[in-house]
């Protein structure tokens, strides 16, 4: 009797604090603020690393680039679009709509498909126009959402040329 009221017991624990973890992921990755970044490839001889492609923000830095990269990023709305920040060193008591940290603020990889990935280098390489959507966590790091390539997201650039993911 008691095999019969303990067996769903030590079957629905596990089973609940695993949902339970994963809507506290799902909750801290829609935390945070959007935003759009302009990226370039930063090495030529390899920017496609298996299904990914590798790259260097190009941050809109509000006045001078600082000589030295910051610790810190403080990211506000910009002026030509709310979604493109304006990009400072961070210092404390400042106004910052997020505040980022960490070693992915010069560059980091988005995930491609496979069938895309050297025509992607490709357009990388010859300067078409390309972004990131990144959303800003509340710890500072950086979650890149989407590769934008041509102002549209990849999967309307991939509708709108005719290829498929």
């Amino acid at each position: 009797m008691r095999h019969k009221i303990l067996t769903p017991v030590f079957i629905l624990v596990p089973l609940v604090a695993l949902l339970a973890m994963l809507g506290q992921l799902e909750a801290s990755r829609k935390a945070g603020m959007p935003w759009r970044v302009e990226i370039e490839g930063y090495d030529p001889r390899d920017m496609l690393r298996g299904h990914y492609l590798t790259f260097q923000y190009q941050w809109a830095w509000e006045g001078e680039e600082p000589s030295s990269f910051p610790q810190k990023l403080c990211l506000n709305a910009g002026y030509t679009s709310p979604k493109t920040p304006r990009v400072s060193p961070y210092t404390s008591g400042k106004s910052c709509a997020s505040i980022l940290s960490g070693q992915e603020l010069v560059h980091s990889k988005v995930y491609i498909p496979e069938a895309q990935a050297k025509d992607l280098e490709r357009k990388l390489r010859e300067g078409v126009p390309m972004a990131v959507d990144i959303r800003a966590r509340t710890d500072g790091s950086i979650m890149v959402e989407d590769l934008v390539v041509d102002g549209h997201p990849l999967k309307a650039h991939l509708q709108f040329t005719g290829e498929h993911l």
